[in-house]
């Protein structure tokens, strides 16, 4: 016999995402509804298994679905603590990270999100006229955009370092900006 298995209760994602105004949803998963089904209908054949058919034994605690993964890796990757976002989708605080990684391999797998940079000086030009109407400081210079924030990096555990890469078409060169802090400081 092996270990005990902790009961826990599934989330209810339907009734989750639905009980959820827009205004709440998009600052918790920094995405519009919409967006989120349209990703998950996207990745969801590169999604791994749900659980239902393990080898050994059944899943007590019900199958994790494939929306409660997205919603867990992208509560995470918008700053949601693994221990909290667990609790709230009613997982093992393991299978976060796992949710992590299975959306970003089925991102990685789906080929409607193979992302190509601009190869052509003009393309990136027309991309960055893009960035500048949708600016509302006249950005004019921008062809990719990422939202990151500071990463902890090991085993420095007392420093916050950021690393940015940005090229700029006008000057037609990478630029590299780097951001690393003491915890002292």
């Amino acid at each position: 016999p092996g270990s005990k298995t902790k009961k826990r209760k599934r989330l209810d994602m339907e009734d989750y995402i639905g009980g959820m105004d827009d205004r709440l949803f998009r600052r918790k998963y920094r995405m519009d509804k919409a967006s989120f089904y349209d990703l998950l209908d996207i990745i969801k054949d590169q999604l791994p298994s749900t659980g239902e058919d393990r080898l050994r034994g059944a899943t007590p605690n019900g199958p994790i679905t494939k929306d409660a993964r997205l919603s867990m890796a992208l509560r995470f990757c918008a700053g949601g603590d693994p221990l909290d976002i667990a609790d709230i989708h009613g997982v093992n605080p393991n299978e976060v990270l796992n949710s992590v990684w299975d959306v970003v391999d089925a991102i990685h797998a789906s080929p409607q999100l193979d992302i190509k940079f601009p190869e052509t000086h003009h393309e990136q030009m027309s991309i960055a006229e893009g960035f500048k109407r949708k600016s509302a400081i006249d950005i004019n210079c921008c062809v990719f955009s990422i939202s990151c924030r500071p990463i902890l990096s090991l085993p420095y555990a007392f420093s916050l370092v950021l690393h940015l890469q940005i090229i700029s078409p006008r000057r037609r060169r990478f630029q590299y900006a780097s951001r690393e802090r003491g915890a002292s400081s």
